[in-house]
């Protein structure tokens, strides 16, 4: 059902969230795995190459760092994209973009929409939550976890 994108530059991190989507997924997948450490191509050059080669109806396009922690997230995102009036799923984001050349953490904290969880080496890992709804709509999406349904991408990629 889900045709999973991901651009690997590291075989750890590629071992670690191949093993963690089969044990956490809970419905059919394919993985479409680009080695992006040899030659390396943009993120979207890849990602839309992928896609076209995607036999499932729904696309993920993730980081190879993700870990996924909920078990069954394949059938919870099949279920987000199918709302009415969504167009495009992901992990975190903000609700005001502005047209100044920014990142989308340049907002008041407020405005950002995610839930993750956020590891760092030099830091304790934190769960970030900014607000209590499952869903919420966004001016931007990070580009860690982006979801769409497949007919969607071929209109807009």
């Amino acid at each position: 059902m889900i045709s999973i994108i991901i651009a690997s530059v590291n075989p750890q991190l590629k071992k670690q969230i191949t093993e963690n989507i089969a044990k956490t997924i809970g419905c059919n997948y394919e993985l479409l795995i680009t080695d992006n450490s040899k030659n390396p191509r943009g993120l979207c050059k890849l990602y839309n190459l992928s896609a076209g080669e995607a036999k499932y109806p729904y696309l993920i396009f993730v980081h190879e760092d993700i870990i996924f922690h909920t078990h069954n997230w394949g059938k919870i995102l099949i279920e987000s994209l199918n709302l009415p009036l969504i167009g495009l799923v992901g992990s975190a984001g903000t609700t005001y973009k502005s047209k100044q050349l920014s990142s989308w953490i340049d907002v008041p904290s407020y405005l950002y929409r995610s839930n993750i969880i956020q590891t760092d080496t030099a830091k304790p890992t934190t769960r970030i939550r900014n607000n209590n709804s499952h869903t919420s709509q966004v001016s931007i999406l990070v580009g860690m976890l982006l979801a769409i349904i497949k007919t969607t991408w071929e209109k807009y990629n």
